[in-house]
């Protein structure tokens, strides 16, 4: 399944790169906290391995705000839901 905002060309999505300071797993998903330039927030994709201080890098997604998650029992302030999320693990960045 691939997620595009309404109206957005897939060529125009903005390309993030952050780093992850969570990870939820929950049934099909994994929920990534990410810091990009030192502003935070969630991101949810296809679920994956992931480790706290490994490099993200993603296109923009569908953004859900006050996102509540059954599973979590939890309410995310915002979501944005990813089709693709790549990794680099912590200390081996350039």
């Amino acid at each position: 399944m691939q997620l595009i905002r309404p109206g957005a060309e897939h060529s125009s999505a903005q390309r993030r790169t952050g780093v992850a300071l969570d990870s939820i797993d929950a049934n099909e998903y994994t929920y990534i906290e990410v810091d990009e330039a030192g502003k935070s927030y969630w991101i949810a994709t296809a679920r994956m391995k992931i480790m706290r201080g490994d490099m993200v890098q993603f296109e923009d997604g569908v953004t859900m705000d006050q996102f509540y998650s059954k599973l979590l029992k939890r309410t995310f302030q915002s979501v944005m839901f990813v089709d693709n999320v790549s990794t680099t693990p912590a200390g081996k960045q350039p």
